[in-house]
């Protein structure tokens, strides 16, 4: 089987947090300088030198010296300073050499004090996940009252100016070696954002962005969030919905936040047969308690023949309280999927299925 790439991804709109009694939240850009070094399959003008990083920031305003002092420090980052006149927006911090580096500071500041994602092991992705979720700038919202709503990239020159980023074709190619995102791809057209996940999708009206199927989407981790059992259902697997941790970018702007895992497909999941169409993947939704062994749902996802994103639902029982172990090939226009202690589940890959609308995958 091969890995086929969706070809679209997410534009992420912020949106302004709530006033509070010690003078109303405010927005600010806070500003990092990279210095030139590797820079991959970016662009290759004569005069680059770096990149400048960027932080959107909500909060009071009297805060925001000390959450920048605090963002400086998460990475080894120089205090040179361009020339005058030419700082990005914000409140300048510091510089650094490549943009491995830049990423990898990225990475530290949107989850800032929350530690690092959930590591991705294959073997347990059939398991019930409840861990604590790392939530975008804890420890800002803890100890300054700020809030990172994105983290901003900007090419820079030489002569301490700015330029335009040629971000390559594979997200891939922008990430540290040692820095553990997957590369995926948003499958609604857009989709709410939220700073924390949910045993139900909280209203769109909690959200923290909007994402896009426009640029880059990364995938950190992925968790269950459960509804807690009563009366009658106590003994029974609880009601859970899965979520994915994950960060986008578009154009030069970096937010992370929490997707249903239903909302995201990862690239190297899809597979097909010897022809590039159809492809699909089989993406674990949640998880229904209205039997005594409950139910697991899973999206199976697929590009038809017509180019289209199609869509079925397969719902199978838990197996000891977990999603059973599933596998999923591609073959002369139908997919199989094996699903541990089930007959395998054959469908014909038709755009007859229902196409994934622009509102919900």
């Amino acid at each position: 089987m091969h890995s086929c790439p969706l070809g679209s991804q997410p534009i992420v709109r912020s949106f302004s947090r709530p006033r509070t009694r010690e003078g109303g939240w405010v927005r600010a850009v806070i500003v990092v300088a990279l210095a030139s070094g590797q820079t991959g399959a970016l662009s290759t003008e004569s005069d680059r030198a770096g990149y400048w990083l960027s932080a959107d920031l909500q909060g009071p305003r009297g805060s925001q010296i000390a959450a920048a002092t605090k963002l400086a420090s998460l990475a080894n980052i120089s205090s040179m300073r361009p020339k005058e006149g030419h700082l990005p927006p914000g409140k300048f911090v510091g510089q650094t050499s490549d943009i491995h580096s830049a990423l990898a500071w990225v990475s530290l500041a949107l989850f800032v004090g929350a530690g690092p994602g959930f590591g991705e092991d294959p073997q347990a992705d059939q398991m019930i996940r409840e861990y604590v979720a790392p939530i975008p700038s804890a420890s800002l919202l803890t100890d300054q009252r700020v809030f990172v709503t994105s983290i901003i990239v900007t090419g820079a020159t030489s002569q301490g100016s700015i330029r335009a980023i040629h971000w390559p074709t594979d997200p891939k190619n922008i990430l540290p070696p040692a820095l553990p995102w997957s590369t995926a791809a948003l499958l609604p057209s857009s989709a709410p954002l939220f700073a924390a996940p949910n045993a139900r999708p909280p209203t769109v009206s909690h959200r923290h962005s909007i994402v896009q199927r426009v640029g880059s989407l990364f995938v950190l981790s992925t968790l269950d969030r459960c509804e807690e059992q009563r009366g009658n259902r106590r003994d029974r697997p609880p009601q859970c919905l899965r979520w994915a941790q994950v960060v986008s970018r578009v154009g030069n702007r970096f937010t992370a936040g929490y997707l249903p895992n239903h909302q995201v497909a990862r690239l190297d999941a899809w597979q097909r047969g010897a022809a590039p169409l159809p492809r699909a993947q089989l993406i674990a939704s949640h998880t229904i308690d209205d039997t005594e062994s409950g139910r697991a749902v899973f999206l199976l996802v697929f590009r038809a023949s017509d180019n289209q994103l199609h869509r079925k639902t397969i719902e199978v029982p838990l197996l000891n309280g977990a999603y059973p172990r599933a596998t999923l090939s591609v073959e002369a226009g139908i997919a199989t999927i094996q699903l541990e202690n089930h007959r395998p589940i054959r469908v014909t890959l038709s755009p007859d299925l229902d196409t994934l609308r622009n509102d919900s995958p």
